[in-house]
């Protein structure tokens, strides 16, 4: 895929969603006449689903070593199994992983207001910092993504901050036909500190992947969920980086989900395709 077709697929899809934008002072955002009951996965029912969390580096899942903050292999899936709000490990031993078994599944403690949900993390082998993100990265989230299409309902990237909203808007052309979600998320402070905020959003992620249908590539940060092609990183300081300041947030966290079905895509007709980019220059 060359620079101008990249420029008339997403020329294309501005025009588009421009056409969805309401006013901001619409007073229809929450009626439940707008809200398309079937795309969430009641807490009601037993229907758990499948995430599949791919790791590829960045600030998030770093650790402290004696040259800063550095990846460490298998780091995610010691914290999060041993994290109670990440694992309830009775259930996972007796119903989904009975050895905690590394390449296996963890599950998420039941809740009032969501869904458990099943997740496994797939770790790539050489994490990066996202300032190195490049094509053959994009290309392996692609073919991840890809390769267990059929295995997973949602699919959760781990990402660092620098390119996180560049690699979501590539995704967002190169997963053709999506039937399901991908998130994309990262974090200003690693997992590893006790005052950061990977926990939140990926408790976030893992709520909203578990439990809403919408089929397309979104981010995540700081309550928000975002079209992932119209959101940008406007701060470097502050827990609240990212923004989507010409297309409304698709779901907004609080005490309960504002969710806004009237601008999230229609399930696609065709069957997914990976279009993969071979210009490097895009």
């Amino acid at each position: 895929m060359d620079y101008k077709t990249i420029y008339s697929k997403y020329s294309k899809t501005i025009n588009e969603d421009l056409n969805l934008i309401e006013d901001k002072n619409n007073k229809n955002l929450t009626n439940p006449n707008n809200i398309k009951k079937d795309r969430t996965n009641s807490h009601h029912t037993k229907n758990i689903k499948n995430v599949l969390l791919i790791y590829t580096g960045g600030t998030f899942g770093m650790c402290k070593t004696e040259n800063g903050y550095k990846p460490r292999k298998d780091f995610l899936f010691e914290y999060m199994k041993n994290h109670p709000v990440l694992c309830d490990q009775q259930y996972t031993l007796k119903h989904t992983n009975k050895d905690f078994n590394k390449e296996g599944f963890l599950t998420t403690p039941s809740s009032e207001i969501c869904n458990r949900v099943n997740y496994k993390i797939y770790e790539f082998e050489n994490a990066i910092d996202s300032s190195n993100m490049n094509m053959n990265y994009w290309i392996k989230i692609g073919n991840s993504i890809k390769s267990h299409y059929d295995d997973y309902d949602s699919f959760i990237v781990i990402h660092g901050t620098d390119t996180l909203a560049y690699t979501a808007c590539i995704l967002s052309f190169m997963l053709e036909n999506l039937n399901k979600l991908v998130i994309v998320t990262g974090a200003q402070i690693p997992l590893i500190e006790m005052r950061n905020d990977s926990l939140k959003n990926l408790v976030d992620s893992l709520i909203i992947a578990g439990n809403y249908y919408i089929p397309e590539v979104c981010t995540f940060f700081n309550s928000k969920l975002m079209r992932g092609n119209r959101t940008i990183k406007d701060d470097n300081i502050n827990l609240d980086a990212f923004h989507s300041p010409n297309f409304s947030n698709l779901i907004e966290l609080g005490v309960t989900a504002k969710v806004r079905w009237d601008l999230i895509l229609e399930p696609p007709i065709e069957n997914f395709n990976l279009f993969n980019v071979s210009n490097n220059y895009v």
